[in-house]
């Protein structure tokens, strides 16, 4: 931190992507106004989760470069893209949603780890695991467990969200989805898009889950999996 320091590594991982994911998009003849745009913001995203599963390009370098893709700089500018999307893409109506599933996220983020970390034998703390074990498996990015999250967590969601509303305002008649994105609906892009779009009915959940705590959550895996 803060946001905008070219010497903090999680700002340079951020502008990283989002550089490389501007001149793909501009390779399509595509254009907007500000830094950034929900198409490109979500490009950005993907370099980034590319990164942090350990993949590579032809050549042997991750799609945002980094010695280390378990850093948790690199969590911490999934986040941030993730949330700059969202907001990029649904504006300030969605403001409540996106920090209330920041904040219920990490809460989650803490029943799990907690969870995980419980020595207890008795029936409750065994299916206390075997749910966090199911969660941890569904949200991670990468092959790394999930961690407690901080508030260095929090302050990079959160200032994604504002960027991304200054995204939204900037581009009123972008076209989200232009006629060349088709080659890649089948594509990791694709499902992300989709996923972004699903924001107010994905956002109602979580914050239901939140609200039920862990004993909850086997039958609300459910519902998300519906």
């Amino acid at each position: 931190m803060p946001k905008g320091d070219p010497n903090d590594l999680t700002w340079r991982y951020v502008t990283l992507a989002l550089d490389r994911a501007t001149r793909w998009a501009k390779s399509h003849d595509y254009a907007w106004q500000g830094r950034s745009c929900y198409l490109v913001s979500a490009r950005a995203l993907e370099y980034v989760i590319e990164t942090r599963r350990g993949l590579v390009l032809p050549g042997g370098a991750p799609p945002v470069p980094t010695t280390n893709h378990r850093d948790q700089e690199l969590a911490y500018a999934d986040h941030y893209l993730h949330m700059r999307g969202m907001a990029g893409l649904h504006g300030p109506e969605a403001r409540t949603y996106l920090e209330a599933q920041t904040r219920t996220y990490d809460n989650l983020k803490r029943n799990v780890v907690k969870a995980l970390g419980g020595k207890g034998q008795g029936l409750e703390d065994r299916i206390n695991r075997g749910v966090a074990r199911v969660i941890d498996s569904y949200l991670r990015e990468s092959a790394e467990p999930l961690s407690a999250p901080n508030a260095d967590s929090e302050y990079w969601a959160m200032a994604g969200i504002e960027d991304g509303l200054v995204d939204y305002r900037l581009n009123p008649d972008t076209d989200n989805d232009p006629w060349w994105m088709d080659q890649y609906r089948d594509t990791p892009i694709a499902k992300l898009r989709l996923w972004l779009r699903d924001l107010p009915n994905r956002a109602h959940r979580i914050e239901e889950w939140g609200a039920g705590g862990l004993r909850a959550l086997p039958g609300r895996l459910r519902e998300l999996a519906d």
